[in-house]
C-alpha cells in the first residue's frame, strides 16, 4: 500500500491482572478497521511495548495482522535499548506480517552516529520500508532533519512520523526533503496547510477514541468538498485537547470508552485516572458529546 493517509498508533489492551489480552486487542482493531482506519500502528507510543514480554510483541503483531481485511495493513513499531534488540523486533515484525517498520530514536544521549548505524542495521536486516518516528522527549536521541534526508536519499529511510504535529517541526522535515521521505504531521500541525506544503498523511494519536471521525478528515481533506472540513477539525480538537488533559494512554483509553462505549476501557498495568481527572475529561467533551457521538 502506498505510504500516505490516516495512521493511526493503536492502543494495547490488557486483562484486569495486567496481562495482555488478545481477544480484546482483536476487537479493537477490528473496531479501527470498521471505521475506515487503512494504517494500523502496533506498538506505538500509546502501544506500551515496554510492558510486553518478547512473547507477547510476537502474539499481538500476528493477531493484528490477522485482523486485517483487504486494504489495510499494520505497521510495526520498533523501539528497544540496543540497535541489537532494535533489528531482533524487525526480524520479529516481518515474520508476523508487518508491512513497514518503524523506528523510533534510541535512547539520549546517544549522537548522530549511532542514530543513524540503528536505522541503516533495521533497514538492512529487513525488507520492509522503514520510516522513523519523530519525538521530542528529552528521553530521546534528538535528530535533526538533514540526518533523515540523508538516510531517505540513500535509501534507508522511506519517511517520517512527526508526532510533534508543529508547524515549524513540519516545515524544517519538509524543507529540503527528497521526493523519497513520505512525512506524516501530527495532531497539532495546521493539516491544510501542511497538506498543501508536502505532508502526505496524518500520525494520530487521539483516533483511537473516534476513529471514524478522524478517517471522515482524511476523506475530506483528500476528495472534499473543503467546506465540510472546518466542522470536522473543530470536533476532532475537542478530543485532541481532552487527550491531552490527563495522562497516556489512560485518557485514550477512558475517552474512547466514555465515547464510543466500548468494552475495553483502562485496564492494568495503567496507571487508571483519578476521579479527578476523569470529571477534567469528561468535563472538556460532555458540551459536544452528541456531535461526537455521531462518529462513534
Amino acid at each position: 500500500m502506498p505510504l500516505n493517509g490516516l495512521v493511526v498508533p493503536a492502543i494495547t489492551l490488557f486483562a484486569d491482572d495486567g496481562k495482555l489480552d488478545l481477544a480484546k486487542n482483536t476487537r479493537f482493531i477490528r473496531g479501527l478497521i470498521d471505521d475506515g482506519v487503512r494504517h494500523i500502528l502496533s506498538l506505538g507510543p500509546p502501544g506500551e511495548a515496554e510492558l510486553l514480554t518478547p512473547e507477547d510483541l510476537e502474539a499481538l503483531l500476528e493477531k493484528v495482522v490477522e485482523s486485517c481485511t483487504f486494504g489495510t495493513d499494520v505497521w510495526a513499531g520498533i523501539d528497544a535499548p540496543t540497535t541489537e534488540d532494535a533489528v531482533a523486533r524487525a526480524d520479529t515484525a516481518e515474520a508476523a506480517g508487518a508491512s513497514v517498520l518503524v523506528a523510533f530514536p534510541p535512547p539520549a544521549p546517544a549522537d548522530a552516529g549511532t542514530v543513524v548505524e540503528r536505522f541503516r542495521s533495521i533497514h538492512a536486516q529487513s525488507k520492509l520500508p522503514l520510516l522513523a518516528y519523530q519525538v521530542t522527549e528529552p528521553s530521546r536521541a534528538t535528530i535533526s532533519a538533514a540526518v533523515y534526508h540523508t538516510l531517505a536519499k540513500e535509501g534507508t529511510l522511506a519517511g517520517v512520523l512527526d508526532a510533534a504535529g508543529t508547524a515549524q517541526g513540519l516545515d524544517t522535515l519538509l524543507q529540503g526533503a527528497p521526493a523519497e521521505l513520505s512525512v506524516f504531521t501530527g495532531d497539532g500541525a495546521a493539516l491544510t496547510s501542511a497538506r498543501g506544503r508536502g505532508s502526505r498523511g496524518l500520525v494520530w494519536e487521539s483516533a483511537n477514541v473516534l476513529p471514524r471521525l478522524a478517517s471522515k478528515i482524511w476523506e475530506t481533506l483528500e476528495k472534499g468538498p473543503q467546506d465540510r472540513l472546518a466542522p470536522l477539525l473543530a470536533l476532532q480538537e475537542v478530543v485532541v485537547q481532552a487527550v491531552r488533559a490527563g495522562p497516556q494512554p489512560s485518557s485514550l483509553k477512558f475517552l474512547a470508552h466514555y465515547l464510543r462505549e466500548a468494552d475495553e476501557g483502562y485496564r492494568a498495568p495503567n496507571v487508571a485516572l483519578t476521579p479527578e481527572q476523569s470529571s477534567k475529561l469528561v468535563a472538556l467533551v460532555d458540551p459536544h458529546k452528541a456531535a461526537l457521538q455521531e462518529y462513534a
